[in-house]
């Protein structure tokens, strides 16, 4: 598929009559496969450290060949092969199952591998494992020259649920439209959630591919839910000599400085969350280290973290955060930080999730409690720099006993 060939047909024609036909096909049947998964099923999050019983799982259905010159791609790929880069550039905006079908089917491999993974610890998985998705979301943003969607995430992209909110901040990167994908799924989490409420980002413009244009920024996986309401912003940065530029810089030039979001975003979400009793805390970390704050600190088991086994835990710009100092720090070696030790997926209960490339962290995690349990994902994080936690949502985390949904409002008279 070239790039000319994403956009629609001409209007008044009869190929554009089949194409709108074969897009109202494929969306019928993305919702009758996916809408019924969320029936039954309680929207909430604790912490990330509680009980992990329903999420959203990404998939390689729609898995296509990144634009590498994106921002976001560039920072990525920093540790990879100039070749790796060159072959994305021969394939950009094409299916990676048409790209490279051996990769693809291991990859596909390692995902299914995941699910079920997941399945087998207690986890319900909400995942589309048979629907073509339609090519009006699929290329989205075509029409900024922007990348198409990657289904294999869905971590970054879903939205974050905090207690009772569900935060969408849109993503910065070519992912952000994922919750549209399951739109009448979401609508189901709200019907049979009345507690469930809805706080924003403002909406990306004009590309949310593109840096430095005006929006606030903020990737979910840049802030992780801590115990009491607390929210722990991590934003990585080359040195501490930016910090303090990255702080003083106006909206459109602070993403220069920093990746998967900026502080100026952080600031504007607590103005929302802080009248519903949250507080938070911001972390700078070492970009070299690795790029998303989601691969720089794990979440093991309440009052257990990992962090990478460097000075000061890689942390820029002052110690521990505050909410950190009373817990137990499991150091990962620099080389698994590399391979996405730090993107695990707590399962809650003292296990975690973990790529299987990772033995020595696996090892120390074991010194400290906590059960590792290894999956293949070394094709997928090879390619995308990718991990188990960046591929799913969390939709209900919570620890025993759950608590009953209150009832609905009245309806509308």
């Amino acid at each position: 598929m070239s790039q000319a060939s994403i956009l629609p047909p001409p209007p008044g024609t009869p190929e554009k009559a089949a194409w709108i036909a074969s897009e109202k096909e494929k969306w019928d049947a993305l919702d009758a496969h996916m809408t019924p998964q969320f029936e039954g099923v309680r929207a909430y999050i604790q912490d990330a450290f509680a009980k992990y019983r329903v999420g959203l799982l990404g998939n390689m259905f729609a898995a296509s060949t990144p634009d590498p010159d994106t921002p976001e791609f560039q920072a990525l790929f920093k540790g990879n092969s100039e070749d790796l880069v060159k072959t994305m550039r021969k394939y950009v905006g094409h299916d990676l199952k048409d790209a490279n079908p051996k990769l693809w089917d291991e990859m596909a491999e390692e995902s299914d591998g995941l699910a079920e993974t997941m399945r087998q610890a207690g986890v319900k998985v909400i995942r589309n494992e048979k629907c073509e998705y339609p090519e009006g979301l699929l290329n989205q943003y075509a029409g900024w020259g922007s990348s198409r969607f990657l289904t294999i995430y869905a971590g970054p992209s879903y939205g974050r649920i905090m207690r009772n909110i569900y935060f969408n901040t849109f993503d910065t990167s070519l992912n952000g439209c994922l919750e549209f994908h399951h739109r009448e799924g979401t609508q189901k989490l709200f019907e049979q959630n009345p507690d469930l409420i809805y706080y924003s980002l403002q909406p990306p413009e004009p590309n949310i591919s593109l840096g430095g244009i005006g929006s606030l920024m903020m990737d979910v996986a840049g802030f992780r839910l801590m115990p009491n309401k607390h929210i722990l912003f991590g934003f990585g940065v080359q040195n501490e000599s930016v910090i303090p530029k990255l702080m003083a810089a106006d909206l459109k030039n602070a993403s220069h400085y920093t990746s998967a979001g900026i502080p100026h975003a952080a600031e504007f979400m607590m103005r929302m969350l802080k009248r519903e009793g949250f507080t938070h805390e911001v972390m700078f970390f070492d970009a070299h280290l690795t790029y998303h704050f989601d691969c720089f600190m794990a979440n093991l088991a309440e009052g257990v973290v990992a962090l990478p086994d460097a000075p000061n835990y890689g942390i820029l710009g002052g110690g521990l955060p505050e909410c950190l100092k009373d817990y137990e720090i499991v150091k990962m070696p620099v080389e698994d930080v590399h391979n996405g030790a730090g993107n695990q997926i707590c399962l809650g209960d003292g296990r975690s999730i973990i790529v299987r490339t990772a033995k020595e962290t696996m090892k120390r995690m074991k010194q400290a409690g906590v059960e590792p349990i290894p999956v293949k994902y070394d094709r997928i994080w090879e390619y995308y720099h990718s991990g188990p936690d960046c591929s799913d949502a969390d939709i209900h985390r919570e620890n025993d006993p759950v608590k009953p949904i209150p009832d609905a409002p009245p309806p509308l008279s």
